[in-house]
């Protein structure tokens, strides 16, 4: 008999009271299999990034101003009473020729008022002396004396203004408003323009109507200052000449 505390050696089945084999497996039934072992796990991945930052929502964007039917933008407001107001009209400083500007025609008519008393100083005594002012008598009023004392007089006013204007382009007045004649072209005036500008005061020898002529002229020549473009006299526009700041 062997010992039931001895365990069998490999191969057998163990020992079973009474001394018989194991029984075997009922039919049908699959032999006993090893214990399952389970399933290996994958290797741990590390864990994914998180998603960037999203940036911070904006406001939903204002619509478009709704368009009238058509597609044509609608007309800009009218100011009430339905006049639209002027265009806005920038600044326009004294007319400029040659890089000069054109005198103010109060200058004008401030020099020649200068001039005028000048000349007048200076006639005085031509008329005084030559005129025969302190001679007594209808001949000595209007006889011949008085005639040649008023030529000598208008060829002194044609000498005064023909020689200043022309050796220097100012008269006493144009230098105490700083004024100047130059010609139209924006050069220095000529002794010839000189001339032909002083030749106004020629008119003045002609019996009755010569008075009279330089008068409208006169007139004439002031309504241009205001008016024409170039402030131009009718004795500017003969000599072809302007007058300018100095």
């Amino acid at each position: 008999m062997s010992d039931p505390n001895v365990p069998p050696p490999p191969g057998e089945p163990p020992f079973q009271p009474g001394g018989g084999a194991p029984p075997p497996p009922p039919p049908g039934q699959p032999p006993m299999q090893p214990p399952m072992q389970p399933p290996a796990q994958p290797p741990m991945q590390p864990p994914a990034a998180p998603p960037p930052a999203q940036p911070p929502m904006q406001p939903p964007a204002a619509p478009p101003p709704a368009q009238p039917p058509g597609g044509y933008a609608p007309p800009p407001a009218q100011p009430p009473g339905g006049f639209a107001p002027p265009p806005a009209q920038p600044y326009q400083s004294a007319p400029m020729t040659g890089g000069q500007a054109l005198a103010e025609p109060w200058k004008r008519i401030v020099s020649l008022v200068i001039d005028a008393i000048v000349l007048w100083i200076v006639s005085i005594p031509i008329y005084l002396i030559v005129g025969g002012a302190f001679s007594s008598g209808v001949n000595s009023s209007f006889g011949f004396r008085p005639l040649l004392a008023g030529l000598i007089v208008n060829i002194l006013y044609f000498l005064y203004y023909a020689l200043m204007i022309g050796m220097r382009g100012q008269t006493i007045g144009g230098i105490v408003l700083s004024i100047k004649v130059i010609g139209s072209s924006g050069a220095a005036v000529t002794q010839e323009q000189g001339y032909k500008r002083a030749a106004v005061h020629l008119l003045n020898i002609i019996p009755c109507l010569g008075p009279l002529a330089f008068l409208v002229l006169l007139i004439w020549g002031l309504i241009a200052l205001f008016t024409q473009e170039r402030r131009q006299t009718p004795w500017d526009q003969f000599a072809d000449t302007l007058v300018v700041d100095a």
